[in-house]
């Protein structure tokens, strides 16, 4: 439900309640799926932050926000220094509008192209905009009539003229209902098998699920807290508990404030979705190793046909030997009677003598024998070695964590040397090892010469680099394995802090921390120890600290 049109309201309902009365002082973006609103009022400040992402959108509150020194760009200047009246929802639409006291209104639309937008509106009219604007959201600009809802009687009709599964066909009936409520309320009126089609039940049992239905709603409207449950491959959030997920979920987790509630969704997200990627690539990786191995067995076990190629062979080079006298050179094919009246076509090189071609039969014989005599001795050695990778594979395939998945790396290097990103000499545990949000992993060196293996050797190219700016310190690498998305700032945030924990600047309040990925950081030839070149960087402020219950030296 995190991108429900309830979650949303929520979200709208708790910008309204902290910014009402506020006034806006800045309005920039620092990312490209990012609007951040800085209101003040006094000398207090607070912050809103709009997040456009097509899976983690978001409005929310921000109790504190560090621009960046570059690369931001300022937006709806002509905002700054006006008072926030309200803040709204549009009814069923996933559109969240900040009303100005002078009549500007900034509508926030999570959803369409690129995830969403931000317009600048004065008197139905847009003047401004976040990204590009090419009129996709003009018929809720327009505020036309709304339609009545369909009644009862209307979803009971269109489910019996259905014949999808239960979900699909619910789903499509009540579009605004969306797949985790709808799922629930199939489960909890007892029709959600999916082989007993809807159009077949009673008329008493769907009017039994939409009752159900309204009842879903109407708590979700009202409840004030906010569910989180962690399955083995996803993480799923309500704004209600959800039976029908309750007994899939390894952990969960209930929240006051829809703030926090969806922060440890991305980072959980982030978690699981980072350990979906190596896993897919470790499993990538042992397949085609796999694959590799049945071939080389099935080419061991061909013992007979090595064999029957030897005897073929030995006896084209006996052939050739028994008529040297009769054959001439520069033949490519002869015709000679064998010792039982039998006749053979051999084949020749014309560029051999008849007792070089003999010779190279004889060679040719000898090594399918010898291929004979090797592939009968190795399919013991190569039916373990393949069970040994199947098993690995297995393995691979339920590992919950980064930790397990990166163990069976470690100990298995024979197997992902081919691959660049598994350079390092040693394991992880040559360096200290922390886990922050989400269970993402992070790596601190020890030392200048443990600096420079973390970087250079253990790095992979899209891991996060981190280092305390204008001091020494550690070398800080954040491990990411899926290009497609980024860390969560909770975890960035937290790769900092360590940081600038093992920085010069430790007695520091706060610590400027530069970052990049790691394969904008190299070593230049002849460098002392611990010394390398970003190419490009951010900064990040961060207090320095360790996480939670992770002791001096990390895991």
């Amino acid at each position: 439900m995190i991108r429900h049109y309830l979650t949303f309201a929520r979200q709208a309902a708790s910008l309204d309640a902290a910014l009402r009365g506020w006034t806006l002082a800045e309005c920039w973006s620092q990312e490209k799926n990012m609007v951040v609103l800085r209101f003040i009022r006094g000398r207090d400040s607070v912050f809103a932050e709009l997040a456009f992402d097509p899976q983690l959108g978001y409005g929310l509150m921000r109790e504190e926000m560090h621009r960046a020194r570059r690369n931001t760009i300022d937006f709806f200047p002509a905002l700054i220094g006006v008072q926030l009246s309200s803040v709204s929802i549009d009814e069923s639409e996933r559109v969240i509008r900040l009303h100005f006291v002078d009549g500007h209104t900034l509508a926030c639309f999570f959803f369409g192209g690129g995830g969403g937008n931000v317009l600048l509106l004065r008197g139905g009219e847009t003047v401004g905009s976040f990204r590009r604007y090419d009129g996709e959201y003009d018929r809720i600009l327009k505020d036309a009539e709304e339609t009545e809802p369909p009644s009862m009687n209307e979803i009971v009709t269109a489910l019996r003229a259905s014949e999808d599964a239960p979900l699909r066909a619910l789903m499509h009936a009540v579009p605004n209902l969306g797949r985790r409520l709808a799922a629930e309320a199939l489960d909890r009126a007892g029709l959600a098998d999916a082989s007993m089609r809807l159009h077949l039940r009673e008329p008493a049992e769907l009017e039994r699920l939409l009752e159900t239905v309204d009842t879903l709603w109407t708590a979700c409207e009202a409840s004030s807290t906010c569910t989180l449950y962690v399955t083995g491959s996803d993480v799923i959030f309500a704004l209600i508990p959800l039976e029908a997920v309750a007994h899939e979920a390894v952990r969960t987790e209930t929240f006051n404030e829809i703030g926090d509630a969806v922060r440890a969704w991305r980072s959980a997200w982030h978690g699981v979705h980072a350990v979906a990627a190596l896993r897919e690539r470790i499993a990538k990786r042992l397949a085609a190793e796999i694959a590799r191995m049945e071939r080389s067995l099935a080419n061991r076990m061909d013992a007979p046909a090595h064999v029957a190629r030897a005897e073929e062979w030995e006896r084209s080079g006996k052939l050739l030997m028994a008529h040297l006298h009769d054959i001439p050179k520069g033949e490519e094919r002869v015709r000679l009677v064998g010792w039982e009246g039998e006749e053979h076509e051999v084949v020749m090189n014309p560029k051999l003598s008849p007792v070089e071609n003999a010779e190279r039969y004889f060679r040719r014989a000898r090594g399918a024998r010898d291929a004979a005599a090797r592939s009968v001795a190795g399919i013991e050695k190569n039916r373990a070695a393949l069970e040994r990778v199947r098993v690995l594979a297995a393995k691979a395939a339920v590992a919950a964590t980064n930790a397990e998945l990166e163990k069976i790396e470690a100990t298995n290097r024979d197997l992902f040397t081919m691959t660049a990103e598994t350079k390092a000499p040693g394991s992880a545990e040559r360096f200290r090892r922390f886990e922050v949000a989400g269970g993402v992993e992070v790596y601190a060196g020890k030392n200048a010469a443990n600096n420079d293996e973390l970087t250079v050797r253990f790095a992979r190219p899209n891991d996060y680099w981190l280092h305390a700016r204008g001091t020494s310190g550690s070398h800080v690498v954040l491990r990411w394995n899926d290009t497609k998305t980024k860390p969560s700032k909770e975890a960035l945030r937290a790769a900092a802090s360590i940081a600038a924990y093992y920085s010069g600047a430790r007695g520091a309040k706060m610590v400027p921390v530069a970052y990049t990925l790691k394969k904008h950081v190299r070593k230049p030839r002849g460098a002392a120890p611990g010394a390398v070149v970003m190419e490009r960087e951010d900064v990040i402020m961060a207090e320095p600290k360790l996480p939670q219950g992770s002791g001096d030296d990390g895991q």
